[in-house]
């Protein structure tokens, strides 16, 4: 059975930097994914989708899913009365997680507002081909089974499970990643989601590296946590962030993001791949369908 790599890009559309160091990523590297993340900058995502469409259907070819956002910025949809305050806008990280596993938050309005982020990519010219939730939001409370009802509705095949193996931790003795997040809590939450997404007929992949790597993706830890075969038969997702670093200072956009850009377009890192019996693919080569 052969072993088969996706790394996927999170957060393209984001901004400007972020996507100019995915597209680096994609045209010198080994980035084959991407998830758009469709609520957070108008002006990005029109250079996000500019780009992907001008790639056409050569060998730089990537999968295009959506990065599905219910905690930062506005929302799609302007109905919401639980998942976003007074202000119309959501409630950020910490909060959003702690009313996902309150259940303060209605799972129907998780599953209109994803439904609405897939159609706006959908209405761009892009069919999605995955689904995931920025900062993990799709593990927690509510959002499971919104998220799944919400890929079904729109006939998304794939959908993360960021359930990590001790293993592939950078380091074996650290239960955090590199932002300081529970990299076992999550990891148990994505395993108790993937029963409920294979249950609605959703597909996963058959690993998934990248918790403990966030904010830690360098050359070095990259060969080292291949190096250790976490990479088995079947496939397996390997989530990352590449980027430029914004002069402006824009959320999300340090001086790590070009560490994990040039981590990913490291020239040794395919003769590695190659080495190791790995091929990379995206999820809709693997679905069967031309990317």
């Amino acid at each position: 059975m052969p072993r088969l790599l996706i790394v996927n890009a999170d957060d393209l559309g984001m901004s400007h930097s972020r996507n100019a160091g995915i597209f680096a990523a994609i045209t010198g590297g080994a980035v084959r994914s991407v998830s758009v993340i469709v609520n957070l900058s108008e002006g990005a995502l029109e250079d996000a989708t500019s780009w992907l469409r001008s790639m056409g259907a050569g060998e730089l070819s990537v999968s295009v899913g959506v990065h599905g956002n219910i905690s930062e910025g506005a929302p799609v949809r302007d109905d919401h009365v639980t998942l976003t305050g007074e202000d119309g806008r959501f409630f950020g990280k910490a909060e959003t997680r702690r009313r996902l596993l309150a259940d303060e938050i209605d799972p129907e309005e998780i599953q209109r507002e994803l439904e609405a982020q897939l159609d706006r990519l959908a209405g761009l010219g892009f069919a999605p081909t995955h689904v995931d939730g920025h900062q993990h939001v799709h593990v927690h409370g509510a959002a499971t089974s919104a998220f799944a009802k919400a890929a079904s509705s729109r006939g998304v095949p794939w959908i993360r499970v960021p359930a990590e193996p001790d293993d592939a931790r950078v380091d074996p003795e650290d239960p955090t990643d590199g932002l300081g997040q529970d990299v076992g809590a999550i990891t148990e939450r994505a395993r108790r989601a993937a029963l409920v997404f294979t249950g609605a007929g959703l597909r996963v992949a058959d690993g998934f590296i990248g918790l403990s790597l966030v904010d830690r993706l360098t050359t070095e830890t990259l060969r080292d946590v291949l190096g250790r075969g976490i990479v088995g038969d079947g496939v397996t997702e390997l989530m990352c962030h590449p980027g430029y670093r914004d002069p402006l200072g824009t959320p999300f956009c340090s001086e790590r993001r070009e560490v994990e850009m040039h981590a990913l377009t490291a020239p040794d890192l395919q003769p590695l791949l190659d080495e190791l019996g790995i091929t990379l693919t995206n999820f809709a080569a693997v679905d069967g369908a031309p990317a």
